[in-house]
C-alpha cells in the first residue's frame, strides 16, 4: 500500500531556508566575493583551529558563537537548514533517492568516521598545520567553485586577460592540478548515490563538531503512543535512523522527513533534555579518539618534515599582495580559493603538489597565466582569515611582491644581440622598473651590433609579473619574477 506523503510547513520552511542560503552563497561568490567571508565567520571550527595554531582571534570570527549557541537549543539544525554544501548534498541525495532509499540500515561505523577526523584535524593545528581545511565544507565548496568558474569569467566576461602576448599558454604552463579539486567535489556528490548526504554523515569535521554539541541539545524527536511501529518515519531519514527506535540526536538534521512520512502523525517535537526512549549513542571510544589525536599530530609532523626535507626554496613561488610571513600565512590560510577567483587576470593560482603538501591549494602567483594589474585590489579584501591582510589600492601599488630577474642566456638583447622592447613597453610603473641602455654586442650571426639592452631597477620593481607574462619568447620567459626582496608582514589581528 502506497502511503501519500504530506509535506509539513516545517519542511517547506527548511527547504526555503536551504535554498535561500545556497542562493545567497552563489550570489556573493559570483558577484561580490568579499561577502562570502561572512559564511566563514560563522564557522566555529575555523575559530578553534586558528586560535590553536596562531594564538590569535579575528573579531568577526566570534560570530561563530551564534550557531554554537543555537545548536545547544535546536540541535544540528545548521547542517540541515543553513550549510550551502549540505543543501547541495541534500539535492543529490534526493536525485539518487531510488538507489540510496534501498539502503535503510543505520550505519553506525560510517557515521562515527567524522568523529575520528575531528580530533585529528584539531590536534594537527597544534603544529600549525591546517589539514582540516581539505574537508571543511565552506573551503571545499569555494575551492571547487573556483575551478568551475575561472577567474574573470563572471566579472570580466573572459577567462584570461586580453593582452597581446607572444607566448602560447600550453597545458604544461597552466596549473592543471587544481582541477583535481572539482573532481573531488563531483566524487563526493556522486557518493550520495550510495549513501544519503555521504559527506555530511561520514567525513565533515564541522558536522562532527555540531554533532557533539547536539547530543546535549534541548530539542528531541520522538513518537507518540499512537505509533504502530510501521517505521515509515525512517524511509527518508538523512542518516537512516528514525525517531522511533533509532533516534540519534547527534545525526538528526531536523529535516522533518520523518514527520512527513508518518501515516498516523505520531512524530512529536519536544524541548526536553531527556529522550523518551533511550537509544545507544554512537560509540566513538576513548582509545579511538586518543588514537585520532596522535594520528593528527603525526600527520602534521610528517607534513612539516616533508617541507623541510624537500629543501624547496622560497624563491620557487611567490604569494599574493598582503601575505603574512610564511609560517603565519600557512597557519591562517584556509585554502578557500577566494583570492584565486577574484584575480581578473588569473595571476593567482592554487598551489599543486610540486609546492609541497603543506602548501597544497594555497595561493601562489603564476606569470604563465596572468599578471598583477596595477589598478586592481580585488584579492586582499576577500580573504576571510587575514592570511592576506587587506590593503588599500595605494598600499597595494607600493607593495613589493618580489623582483624580476633577467636570464641573459634567453633574453634577445643579450643572447641574440638584437633590440627587444616588449617588457620595457609593458612595464606599468610610471618611471619604468625595466630600463634600457645602449651596448655594443656580437649578435647570433657574429656581427657587432649596437642594441638597447634591458636591465632591472630592483629597488623600484614591484614584482607584478607583467614583464614575464608578455615576454615574446615561445619556449621559456627570459625574464621571471621571484620572491627576492618580497615584502611580508606580521599579523596584527590579536584580540
Amino acid at each position: 500500500m502506497k502511503i501519500k506523503r504530506q509535506i509539513s510547513n516545517k519542511t517547506l520552511l527548511r527547504i526555503s531556508t536551504q535554498f535561500g542560503f545556497l542562493l545567497l552563497f552563489f550570489a556573493l561568490f559570483l558577484f561580490g566575493l568579499e561577502g562570502v567571508k561572512f559564511f566563514f565567520y560563522t564557522d566555529p571550527l575555523i575559530l578553534v583551529t586558528n586560535l590553536i595554531s596562531t594564538g590569535e582571534i579575528t573579531l568577526l570570527f566570534l560570530l561563530a558563537i551564534i550557531p554554537l549557541t543555537l545548536t545547544f537549543l535546536f540541535g544540528r539544525f545548521f547542517c540541515g537548514w543553513v550549510c550551502p554544501f549540505g543543501a547541495i548534498n541534500q539535492f543529490f541525495s534526493w536525485l539518487f533517492r531510488k538507489s540510496n532509499k534501498s539502503k535503510t540500515n543505520l550505519k553506525r561505523n560510517l557515521l562515527s568516521v567524522k568523529y575520528f577526523i575531528l580530533p585529528g584535524v584539531v590536534a594537527a593545528s597544534l603544529l600549525g598545520v591546517q589539514i582540516w581545511n581539505w574537508l571543511e565544507p565552506y573551503s571545499l565548496l569555494t575551492r571547487s567553485m573556483v575551478t568551475l568558474f575561472p577567474a574573470g569569467l563572471i566579472l570580466n566576461n573572459t577567462i584570461l586577460p586580453i593582452l597581446d602576448s607572444g607566448r602560447e599558454l600550453t597545458g604544461e604552463k597552466l596549473m592543471l592540478f587544481p582541477y583535481f579539486i572539482s573532481g573531488l567535489f563531483f566524487f563526493l556528490l556522486f557518493m550520495n548515490f550510495y549513501m544519503k548526504r555521504f559527506f555530511c554523515n561520514v567525513l565533515c569535521p564541522l558536522g562532527a563538531l555540531y554533532g557533539l554539541i547536539s547530543r546535549f541539545s534541548l530539542i528531541n524527536l520522538s513518537t507518540a503512543p499512537s505509533c504502530n511501529d510501521c517505521l515509515q518515519c525512517g524511509r527518508n531519514c538523512t542518516y537512516y535512523g528514525n525517531p522511533s527506535d533509532e533516534y540519534l540526536k547527534s545525526e538528526c538534521l531536523l529535516c522533518y522527513n520523518c514527520e512527513n512520512n508518518c501515516p498516523s502523525g505520531s512524530v512529536e517535537t519536544s524541548f526536553d533534555k531527556k529522550i523518551k526512549k533511550e537509544v545507544k549513542p554512537l560509540d566513538i571510544g576513548r582509545r579511538k579518539a586518543i588514537g585520532s589525536i596522535f594520528a593528527g599530530i603525526a600527520t602534521a609532523a610528517i607534513i612539516k618534515s616533508e617541507a623541510k626535507g624537500k629543501g624547496k626554496k622560497r624563491s620557487d613561488f611567490i604569494r599574493p599582495p598582503g601575505a603574512l610571513e610564511e609560517e603565519n600565512f600557512l597557519e591562517r590560510c584556509v585554502r578557500c580559493g577566494q583570492c584565486v577567483q577574484s584575480c581578473p587576470t588569473g595571476f593567482i593560482q592554487s598551489a599543486n603538489l610540486e609546492n609541497g603538501i603543506e602548501n597544497l591549494w594555497t595561493p601562489v602567483l603564476s606569470a604563465a597565466t596572468g599578471y598583477c594589474q596595477f589598478e586592481c585590489n580585488k584579492c586582499t579584501p576577500v580573504c576571510p582569515t587575514g592570511a592576506l591582510q587587506k590593503l588599500t589600492l595605494q598600499e597595494k601599488k607600493t607593495y613589493k611582491l618580489g623582483t624580476a630577474i633577467i636570464n641573459k642566456n634567453l633574453c634577445f638583447t643579450y643572447a641574440e644581440g638584437f633590440t627587444c622592447t616588449v617588457c620595457y613597453d609593458k612595464c606599468p610603473l610610471k618611471d619604468k622598473a625595466i630600463k634600457q641602455r645602449e651596448t655594443d654586442v656580437w649578435n647570433y650571426m657574429g656581427k657587432e651590433m649596437r642594441v638597447k639592452q634591458i636591465y632591472i631597477d630592483t629597488d623600484y620593481c614591484n614584482g607584478c609579473g607583467l614583464c614575464e607574462y608578455v615576454c615574446p619568447r615561445t619556449d621559456e620567459a627570459a625574464i621571471v619574477v621571484t620572491s627576492e626582496s618580497e615584502f611580508r608582514r606580521t599579523s596584527n589581528l590579536l584580540l
